[in-house]
């Protein structure tokens, strides 16, 4: 029996010798599939529903990683097929208008409105932008699907809320231009280099904001000096609420609402090492992107809550599924009934991010609506 079996494991032994390179083969065949299969269970689903945690009630760890607590609200973050490399987008109504450098498109089919190649552009939050081409200044208007020339040699002009105005630099002169008839009224800047400028949102009032002095200057359309706000210590200014009479500002790791006289409503400390993004949803809530390095190897997470007026600060979700983390550069818009919030991926596609718990984002030719998940689920 001993004998046979010597034999036996000399045959096998001869056969490996010969078929060498086909066992090579195979076994480098099983080791990729192995590796494939465990690389593909660890890859986050682009269209991923996040439960999302409550605030954490220590926000100041170096290494932030909020988690889900027990039966916290359930907001959803999904993406949807625009195209990429987006610079911008805005809201009519419900439906979702953005741009490339390849023209203005509707989410809906990625339909084309406006066939130019696009050097600069400004939405507002009504369907309307002003862009270039060449140097070449126009008015965007998707609800009449119109363009109309309006100037050149505008620098970056920002429009107004009504779409009716843009303001714009040259030098020293800050201009306000009607866009129905071109008339422009000029303002002298003291200290040019150092100035933004912008509007409130749904209002025909526009701000400049004196970095070196701290100071907001609040006017109308007449250019009429209405307010001029106080920013104390070393915060800078974020956004203007869209009534003109709240600030968002940050300091390092503190974000504060103040108020049209320059008094702090509220303060939130968020991680030591996260920068700030934020921008106003209405009147007493704010948007809030925290970006936290992870680690030594320049990775980013982005993670996202409302804060508002009365001192809650609420965790929503973050940004693990976008493979690319966000475009912070895109201004954010919520559509009229303040339910959905869009998102823009550094070189990629825009996602949707519902901002009312268990409803998740839908998109058909009439724009962006929800339907409801989760058997828990009442309507209001």
């Amino acid at each position: 029996m001993e004998i046979n079996m010597k034999q036996f494991l000399s045959k096998i032994v001869l056969v490996i010798k010969k078929r060498k390179k086909l066992f090579i083969v195979i076994f480098v065949i099983l080791t990729l599939y192995i590796g494939l299969f465990i690389f593909t269970k660890r890859q986050p689903t682009t269209n991923k529903i996040l439960p999302s945690p409550t605030s954490s009630p220590n926000t100041n760890l170096s290494n932030t990683n909020y988690k889900r607590v027990e039966n916290a609200p359930v907001y959803i973050l999904n993406r949807f097929n625009s195209l990429t490399d987006i610079l911008g987008y805005t809201w009519q109504d419900n439906k979702i208008i953005y741009a490339t450098k390849n023209g203005i498109f509707t989410l809906w089919q990625n339909k084309q409105l406006v066939n130019k190649q696009i050097d600069y552009i400004n939405f507002n939050p009504n369907g309307k932008a002003i862009f270039s081409n060449q140097n070449i200044y126009y008015l965007f208007d998707s609800f009449e699907n119109s363009t109309k020339q309006i100037g050149s040699d505008l620098g970056s002009p920002q429009l107004s809320g009504s779409g009716n105005y843009v303001v714009y630099q040259k030098e020293n002169l800050l201009n306000l231009q009607s866009v129905k008839n071109n008339q422009t009224k000029t303002l002298n800047l003291t200290d040019s280099q150092n100035i933004n400028f912008g509007w409130a949102r749904n209002n025909d009032s526009f701000y400049i904001y004196k970095r070196n002095l701290n100071l907001i200057d609040i006017y109308d359309i007449n250019l009429t000096l209405i307010n001029t706000i106080k920013i104390n210590g070393n915060s800078r200014l974020i956004d203007i609420s869209e009534d003109s009479q709240k600030l968002i500002t940050v300091n390092k790791n503190s974000l504060s609402l103040i108020d049209s006289h320059g008094n702090t409503l509220n303060t939130f400390e968020f991680s030591q090492s996260s920068t700030l993004n934020s921008y106003w949803i209405d009147t007493n809530q704010a948007f809030v992107i925290e970006t936290v390095k992870r680690g030594s190897l320049d990775l980013f997470d982005d993670y996202i809550w409302v804060v508002d007026t009365n001192g809650n600060k609420k965790f929503i979700t973050n940004s693990y599924p976008i493979t690319n983390k966000l475009n912070l550069k895109t201004k954010l818009f919520t559509n009229k009934n303040k339910d959905f919030i869009v998102l823009n991926e550094k070189s990629g596609k825009l996602w949707i991010l519902s901002l009312v718990p268990s409803k998740i984002a839908t998109y058909l030719e009439e724009g962006v609506s929800f339907y409801p998940i989760g058997s828990n689920y009442k309507e209001d």
